[in-house]
C-alpha cells in the first residue's frame, strides 16, 4: 500500500489512545478498590484465594490494555513528529523499509479519504461514567421489626438494642445500625455484602470495556481515513486487536459477575436462617425459665409455657434441617465459584497488539 498520511487528521489519534489508556488504568484501580474487602470468617472465606486470582487477573487486564494503548499513543506521536520534519518522498521512502502487514484488503480502504465523518472521528462514549459508587448492601437497619416480635423475647431484645445502637447513630458514634446477630451469622458464613459489591463493580467494569471498545474502533476509523503505508498498517492493526480484547473481554467479565451473585445469594440465604435459628434458641430458652417459674404459682401456666417452649424446639429441629441444606449448598456453590475463577484466567483475553517498535517510521 502506498505511503499517505494527513498530518492534520492524524494529531488526534495519539492523544484519543492516551484518553483510552487514561480509562483503562481508571478501571484497574476501580477494580482495585472494589475487590479489596474484608472477608471475615466463615463459609464464604473458602472463596479467598480464588477471589484474589480473579482480582489479579481483572486488575492486570487492565492495567495491561492501559501500557498497550499508551505505548502506541507514543509510537504513533514519534511517527508523526518525523512525519512533520522531512517531505512526502523522503517518508515514503522510510516507511517502505518497515516489514508489511498481512490482513484481509476489504479491512482497509485503498487510499486516505477526505470524508469528513471519517477524518475528523472522535469517540462517542464514555466509560469512566460506568464506574460508579458501589450499593452497600450492609442496610441503613439491617433487620426491620414487625408486630410479631412482640411475641418473641428474642426478637423484642434484638429489637432494643437495635434502636439503642440507632440512637448512637444520629448523635454520631456509630457510623451504622448493626444487628446483633450479625456478630454470630457474620462469623459463620462471612461477609457476603463485600463480595455482592464486588459482583455489580464487576458488570460496571463489563459495560465500561465495552464502551472503550467502541471507542477504539473510532480510532481505528480515524486512522484508516488518515495514514496509509507499513507504518500506519501496523498501528492501524494493533488498535484494531486492542480493539478486540476490549470486546471480548464481554463475556468473561459477565460470567465472573454472575459467580460473584450466586455466592452472595447463598450466603445472604445462609446467613438469614442461622439469625432465625438464634432467636428460636433464645425464645425456647426464655420459655423453659418461664414454664420453670410459673409452674411454681400454677400447674397450668407451667403447662402452657411448657407447650410454647417445645413448640420453639421444633421449631429449631426444622430450621436445623434447613441449616444443613443451605450449608451443602453454600458449600457446593463456593466449589462452582472457585472453578469459575480457574476458568476466568483462559478466557480474559490477552490485552492484545504486538509489541510496537519504539518509532514506526525508520529512523
Amino acid at each position: 500500500m502506498a505511503f499517505a498520511v494527513n498530518l492534520e487528521a492524524m494529531y488526534a489519534v495519539p492523544d484519543m489512545l492516551d484518553r483510552l489508556g487514561a480509562d483503562a488504568r481508571r478501571c484497574y484501580a476501580y477494580a482495585g478498590e472494589w475487590f479489596d474487602f474484608e472477608y471475615g470468617p466463615g463459609v464464604i472465606d473458602k472463596a479467598r484465594g480464588k477471589h484474589a486470582q480473579a482480582r489479579a487477573e481483572v486488575t492486570g487486564y487492565f492495567l495491561a490494555i492501559a501500557k498497550r494503548a499508551e505505548a502506541l499513543a507514543r509510537s504513533v506521536r514519534i511517527s508523526l513528529a518525523g512525519y512533520a520534519e522531512v517531505d512526502h518522498s523522503e517518508a515514503a521512502r522510510l516507511d517502505s523499509t518497515l516489514p508489511a502487514q498481512t490482513y484481509h484488503p476489504a479491512w482497509r480502504t485503498p487510499a486516505i479519504t477526505t470524508d469528513r465523518l471519517q477524518v475528523q472521528a472522535l469517540e462517542q462514549y464514555e466509560p469512566a461514567a460506568h464506574l460508579t459508587q458501589v450499593k452497600d448492601y450492609l442496610p441503613e437497619w439491617p433487620y426491620e421489626p414487625e408486630w410479631s416480635d412482640l411475641v418473641s423475647p428474642g426478637n423484642i431484645v434484638r429489637d432494643l438494642m437495635m434502636a439503642a445502637n440507632w440512637l448512637g447513630v444520629q448523635v454520631g458514634i456509630s457510623d451504622r445500625v448493626i444487628d446483633p446477630l450479625d456478630y454470630v451469622s457474620n462469623n459463620l458464613c462471612g461477609n457476603w455484602a463485600g463480595m455482592r459489591a464486588c459482583g455489580d463493580a464487576l458488570e460496571n467494569l463489563r459495560r465500561a470495556a465495552v464502551d472503550m471498545s467502541h471507542n477504539a474502533v473510532w480510532i481505528e476509523v480515524r486512522v484508516n481515513a488518515s495514514w496509509q503505508g507499513n507504518a500506519a498498517d501496523i498501528a492501524w492493526l494493533a488498535i484494531r486487536k486492542l480493539g478486540d480484547a476490549l470486546s471480548e473481554a464481554d463475556c468473561p467479565l459477565a460470567a465472573a459477575r454472575d459467580a460473584y451473585l450466586s455466592v452472595c445469594e447463598e450466603i445472604s440465604a445462609l446467613e438469614q436462617t442461622v439469625e432465625l435459628i438464634l432467636i428460636d434458641v433464645a425464645d425456647a430458652l426464655f420459655f423453659f425459665y418461664a414454664a420453670g417459674a410459673a409452674a411454681y404459682f400454677t400447674v397450668v401456666g407451667g403447662s402452657i409455657f411448657t407447650g410454647v417452649a417445645i413448640f420453639q424446639l421444633l421449631q429449631i429441629i426444622k430450621r436445623m434441617n434447613d441449616l444443613y441444606s443451605l450449608m451443602e449448598k453454600s458449600n457446593l456453590i463456593i466449589d462452582t465459584f472457585n472453578g469459575d475463577m480457574d476458568r476466568l484466567g483462559g478466557v480474559l483475553p490477552d490485552s492484545a497488539a504486538p509489541d510496537l517498535p519504539n518509532e514506526l517510521v525508520a529512523a
